[in-house]
């Protein structure tokens, strides 16, 4: 069993996602924490892809601009597939903005990953 460094929790926060140079293109935030997330993009980047999250807090006027590797990807799930991401390091000023956004939202129970290879 795979335990999570920090808890998840269920959004529907507006986010994009930016994989190198392209334009940014919508995703479904399906459910975030301190060190990742998942989402749902119709085309997903590949795994190991370096990217970045913005997201768009209810209850923030700032966006959140979070760096981030494609850990996984299921894209047998339908004709939407889900992608696991991994931040990397946070900013003081973004760790306490995540915190203070995270504390309002419900905990999810996790899901189980896919197994490598």
């Amino acid at each position: 069993m795979t335990f999570r460094v920090a808890a998840r929790h269920a959004t529907g926060a507006p986010a994009t996602l930016r994989a190198d140079t392209q334009r940014e293109i919508p995703v479904e935030l399906v459910d975030v924490g301190l060190h990742g997330a998942r989402i749902v993009v119709d085309d997903p980047p590949v795994e190991g892809a370096v990217v970045r999250l913005t997201v768009h807090p209810e209850v923030r006027w700032a966006p959140i601009v979070l760096d981030a590797v494609v850990r996984w990807h299921r894209g047998d799930l339908g004709p939407r597939p889900e992608v696991g991401l991994e931040f990397g390091p946070l900013t003081p000023e973004t760790a306490l903005a995540m915190a203070r956004w995270l504390v309002g939202l419900p905990l999810v129970t996790p899901s189980p990953r896919p197994s490598p290879g």
